[in-house]
């Protein structure tokens, strides 16, 4: 719902005047045919956000536990608990400080490329500053028109569960890694994650 609300918004900001020549179809790979939509222009779609270190652990370890569990509940529980286990995380800490670079480096081409779709005719009265939620007031940027920054990806389960129970724990632990940990001990030993997972399944359908 959200993602919809961006797109239209996108579109509504690039379609409010008569002058220019198309409109932006935001978040699109895809360029459209009908002569309902013909002028339409479209935007690629945003770089995901990078990984946590925990996500890249997961990546590397599910294929070789899946077989031993019977359900994807059992399969996030027992690589829950291999986390919370793991005594060396700088490889994983490693690879999501590499993730977070990259999706900087990504995200300011993302920018760039829309600013240069929207920027490609002089016939248009402003370029693209996408993903941007502050107007430029400069000379050189005057005329930008900013598209606001696109909806979050939903949170999963144990990430809705992280931020219930961080506040109730965080005074237990002296580190950051420390609380992590012990919240990674404490999903892997929870035993009705309904609640979390009802939780996830809303925020994707908000999404």
């Amino acid at each position: 719902e959200d993602l919809k609300k961006w797109k239209d918004k996108c579109n509504e900001l690039m379609g409010s005047s008569k002058s220019r020549t198309g409109r932006v179809v935001a978040g699109s790979t895809k360029r459209k045919t009908t002569s309902k939509n013909e002028g339409l222009i479209d935007l690629p779609d945003a770089p995901k956000k990078p990984l946590s270190a925990y996500f890249h652990y997961s990546a590397e370890m599910r294929p070789l536990v899946k077989d031993k569990c019977k359900t994807i509940g059992e399969t996030s529980k027992l690589l829950g608990q291999m986390w919370a286990d793991e005594k060396d995380k700088s490889k994983w800490d490693d690879l999501a400080a590499k993730s977070k670079v990259n999706y900087k480096e990504d995200l300011k081409k993302w920018k760039d490329k829309c600013n240069e779709l929207m920027g490609s005719s002089k016939s248009r009265t402003g370029r693209v500053v996408a993903g941007s939620t502050k107007r430029k007031t400069t000379s050189k940027n005057e005329g930008l028109i900013d598209l606001p920054d696109a909806p979050k990806k939903p949170l999963s389960a144990y990430f809705h569960y992280s931020a219930e129970m961080r506040p109730l724990v965080k005074d237990k632990c002296k580190t950051i890694g420390e609380t992590s940990k012990l919240l990674g001990q404490m999903w892997a030993d929870e035993k009705d994650k309904s609640k979390w997972d009802d939780l996830a399944a809303k925020s994707k359908v908000n999404y």
